[in-house]
């Protein structure tokens, strides 16, 4: 009776989101811009801006550009261990073009994905001599020398655009500069950094997020990243002589204990191995203040919008490619780590949430507390 009884609400899952699929075909009209071709290749193989109509563009070939279809790609029946599962991707329709526009989509921050249990892991296999130093040479990918690889992104970018070094150093970073900047300028204010609050942005890159945050917040900020060109145009677009930027090469936050309210991580753990991210996350939680909080997004397999992403980046390994490394975490893999460092979890947000007026980020959004 009970193998029964999950057979039929399998099936029931199932036609739930055959129903799901049908209607975001028949309803969903896509508006593709002319930049979606080139932006798509950089960093997550995939960027968007806070419009709905880019957000839905999220889930396109990373290719072609091409409208997506979502398909069903996984289906896991129920059993006394699991429950059934199905997971939701979108695969690109033939014939679409780029320059292509099309009426207004609906927004798909409402339709949230068939979730299904998953278990925490890394999608990189560590060689045995491999450590956390961020300038090391690894000689099975390079992908995990974080320092080198980044130069080299940026090296591109640069040989990409010569005669406009601020694009440059915009594209490097993932592109929609203008757009994503102020999402999540509005993202760490709505999750507790006061007007007179100090901000650690790790990660700061070329300052997108130090640009708009720099008319808005009166309070104190320190931004650094890994290589030194990105670091010296963010410090010069935010134009803050009172705020302090920085140049690192390995694992940590050069702060004092329990000194900021808020650390903030914007597509930073989304390149770094697990363990990389948890010491981080321990970094973080020894300079918060009691009450402070860490504000981080992050990359989950069973969100629609987050597949493609790894479909790309398994295409660029097998290609022998040299875009920076994606490591997806579930948030059981999240309230793990809060448990183990003595941190709660205030809230998880998915991709297309618009948890601010500004717009959605795109990736997923945890914020953690210290007790």
């Amino acid at each position: 009776m009970a193998l029964e009884a999950a057979k039929a609400d399998t099936a029931r899952r199932l036609d739930e989101a055959l129903e799901r699929i049908q209607a975001l075909e028949t309803s969903t009209c896509w508006r593709l811009t002319a930049p979606i071709r080139t932006v798509k290749r950089v960093l997550f193989g995939l960027r968007t801006p806070a419009s709905p109509e880019a957000l839905a563009d999220m889930s396109g070939h990373p290719d072609k550009g091409a409208p997506p279809t979502p398909v069903i790609v996984a289906l896991t029946p129920a059993s006394a261990e699991n429950t059934p599962s199905v997971a939701l991707a979108f695969a690109g329709r033939e014939g679409g073009d780029s320059a292509q526009d099309a009426s207004k989509p609906s927004s798909l921050a409402d339709e949230s994905p068939i979730h299904h249990k998953a278990k925490s892991e890394s999608h990189v296999v560590l060689p045995s001599d491999f450590d956390a130093d961020l300038t090391g040479d690894v000689t099975s990918s390079n992908k995990l020398s974080l320092k080198e690889t980044y130069q080299g992104w940026v090296d591109h970018w640069k040989n990409a655009v010569p005669e406009d070094h601020d694009v440059a150093m915009e594209m490097a970073v993932g592109g929609y500069f203008d757009a994503m900047g102020p999402v999540q300028a509005a993202l760490v204010k709505k999750f507790g950094l006061g007007e007179d609050g100090y901000l650690i942005d790790v990660g700061c890159g070329s300052g997108r997020l130090a640009k708009p945050l720099s008319k808005i917040h009166t309070g104190r900020y320190f931004g650094f990243d890994l290589v030194p060109e990105l670091v010296a145009h963010a410090k010069k677009i935010s134009a803050r002589p009172d705020w302090k930027f920085g140049v690192i090469d390995h694992i940590a936050i050069p702060e004092e204990d329990r000194a900021a309210d808020v650390v903030c991580f914007f597509s930073v753990l989304t390149h770094l191995l697990h363990e990389q991210s948890y010491w981080y996350l321990e970094e973080a939680q020894r300079i918060l203040k009691p009450g402070g909080r860490i504000v981080f997004s992050f990359l989950e397999l069973d969100q629609p919008p987050h597949w493609p992403i790894f479909e790309a980046t398994l295409k660029d390994a097998k290609n022998g490619g040299d875009q920076p490394l994606n490591v997806f975490v579930d948030r059981l893999g999240i309230l793990t780590w809060a448990k183990h460092l003595g941190m709660q979890v205030a809230s998880i947000h998915d991709p297309l949430e618009h948890v601010v007026q500004e717009g959605a980020l795109g990736q997923s959004i945890c914020v953690l507390q210290k007790v």
